[in-house]
């Protein structure tokens, strides 16, 4: 058949989402699949959102990480344990969804979406600390409260709407570039520590 196109804008909308709730995108393309099954086919690597003690344990998973990451110094704790967690959800999420042109147009795709959700994440701590910083974590909890609607509307305009998905991919991308950045920064200042350190010795 003919190709869908705009599918990938869908799994790589689905990679920037998983840096802001890492289980989400893959509870949605599950919940999708159980309600509404021609909306997004997926692919034979997404098999596994099929089972419906997925779709439960995901949803519970969405749920403890939506509430955890509302208690301060808790979610900064999260940020950091999970970090690795989150790239790797956004490419299983990405390769879940039926995409025409084989291994060579999903290896991209999933990996451009494990690198949105690593920069988005790494944007989102990064303004969480500033918010942490100024509020005493006062804030936190709101904070999260919106990243978990904000996250939830730009999911589910990409995978309805994905004309409009494109204007949520741009603002995962630009979240990303601003999180990469941060994170570039931050390791150089880490290293730059270090050297008179090893000097002094």
């Amino acid at each position: 058949g003919a190709c869908n196109y705009w599918q990938y804008v869908i799994a790589a909308a689905l990679g920037g989402g998983a840096g802001i709730r890492m289980t989400l995108p893959a509870f949605f393309l599950s919940l999708l699949h159980t309600v509404d099954p021609g909306r997004v086919p997926l692919s034979t690597e997404g098999e596994w959102l099929t089972y419906a003690g997925v779709t439960s344990l995901l949803g519970l998973l969405v749920l403890v990480e939506t509430i955890a990451d509302m208690v301060p110094a808790l979610d900064h704790l999260l940020h950091v344990v999970l970090a690795p967690l989150h790239p790797v959800m956004g490419a299983l999420a990405a390769l879940a969804v039926d995409l025409c042109g084989g291994w060579t147009a999903r290896a991209p795709v999933a990996l451009v979406a494990g690198l949105l959700a690593f920069g988005v994440h790494s944007g989102k701590a990064t303004l969480r600390a500033v918010g942490s910083g100024a509020s005493c974590g006062t804030l936190n909890p709101c904070l999260s409260g919106c990243e978990s609607i904000g996250v939830v509307l730009l999911m589910a305009v990409s995978i309805l709407f994905p004309v409009v998905g494109l204007g949520a991919l741009a603002l995962f991308a630009c979240l990303a570039c601003q999180g990469l950045q941060a994170w570039s920064s931050a390791s150089a200042y880490a290293a730059s520590r270090k050297r008179p350190a090893v000097a002094d010795l």
